[in-house]
């Protein structure tokens, strides 16, 4: 008993500290009203978007004329659907039941249920485009942590939500579409942690950083270094390569064209899904002083079949921004992830 009674107490603790929590932002924001009339609060900090009790909480990103308006409709959505409350409701059940697994299963669905019904609310709305809507939510799939007790724009389940939203389409091409979108979310969630040659570990160290800063992109901590142009090289037979560089290669229009570009056109293998088989692979290739992508192999295999599509998506990428030493162009060797899974 005494057991029950103190996970109780934690698990009330906890959702008291978030309503707390919740409250501090909501003060320290800027108040302005929703294009529905609703309060709405931006924060000058990299908050995640949530709504709570009504009250629609965004960053300043988030109003950002990039974001097309989207993530404030998505939070109108949750207002006007109430699902806050079901929430609240849903982290009492949890609360008083919290030794219970089926407790969690079903507030975990009630969740999902939330965001298919906002995303819906969302596309219904005139003008929208699900391509341009998908493309954000791949965008910010790495972004901060979100609250429990409030309706979050939440990427926990971004395959399935991706998924329902194109169900829309009938017959088989529909089907078809969706199962293409759902490896190339994993891989973007991969790439928006690791690109920038994060996983390239015998790349880094063979070579001596002079100084390394460290940026807070609001979706990873990306170690960026300088290196001395005389270390870090190997001969290719022909040319030598570079492990790094002054400017390291750059794919065209940065990172979030790269995620962009992998989700049209990453397929999931017909075999490996029919088979079950998922992972991770690490693709290297070097980046010519002309920015085409040459030399392509495997540095990390996950299967033979999910090889071969990673293999293929590095071959299709367009000319890369060349990578420099000392303002000359250079061939730089860089190391690319790409995760493959699906429910």
């Amino acid at each position: 008993m005494a057991l029950y009674l103190a996970g109780v107490f934690f698990m009330f603790a906890k959702n008291g500290a978030v309503a707390v929590y919740i409250g501090k932002t909501i003060r320290k924001s800027r108040k302005m009203i929703s294009p529905q009339g609703r309060h709405m609060y931006v924060s000058r900090k990299k908050t995640p978007s949530f709504c709570w009790m009504g009250r629609i909480v965004v960053s300043k990103d988030d109003v950002a004329p990039d974001c097309g308006g989207y993530i404030v409709r998505h939070e109108e959505a949750h207002a006007s659907l109430g699902h806050s409350i079901d929430l609240t409701l849903a982290e009492i059940f949890t609360g008083v039941l919290w030794f219970w697994p089926s407790a969690w299963m079903l507030k975990r669905y009630l969740k999902e249920v939330h965001e298919y019904e906002a995303d819906r609310r969302v596309l219904e709305t005139e003008g929208c485009s699900a391509r341009t809507y998908q493309m954000l939510m791949i965008k910010k799939v790495a972004g901060p942590k979100l609250y429990n007790a409030a309706s979050c724009f939440n990427y926990n389940s971004l395959k399935k939500r991706i998924t329902m939203m194109n169900k829309k389409d009938s017959g088989r091409w529909a089907l078809a579409k969706s199962l293409c979108l759902i490896p190339a979310v994993g891989a973007a969630v991969c790439l928006a942690a690791c690109v920038g040659n994060g996983e390239n570990k015998n790349a880094e160290s063979n070579a001596e950083a002079k100084d390394t800063a460290t940026v807070d992109n609001s979706k990873a901590e990306t170690k960026v270094a300088k290196f001395d142009s005389k270390v870090a090289a190997r001969d290719s037979g022909t040319e030598t390569v570079m492990d790094k560089c002054d400017v390291m290669p750059e794919f065209p229009g940065g990172e979030s064209s790269m995620m962009k570009f992998i989700a049209e056109n990453a397929e999931y293998p017909k075999e490996a899904a029919e088979k079950g088989i998922k992972g991770k692979v690490l693709v290297e290739f070097v980046v010519e002083r002309d920015g085409s992508i040459n030399e392509v192999k495997i540095k990390k295999s996950a299967d033979p079949i999910l090889d071969k599509e990673a293999i293929r998506i590095a071959k299709a990428m367009p000319k890369w921004k060349p990578g420099t030493i000392d303002g000359k162009t250079v061939r730089v060797k860089h190391v690319m992830p790409l995760t493959f899974s699906y429910n």
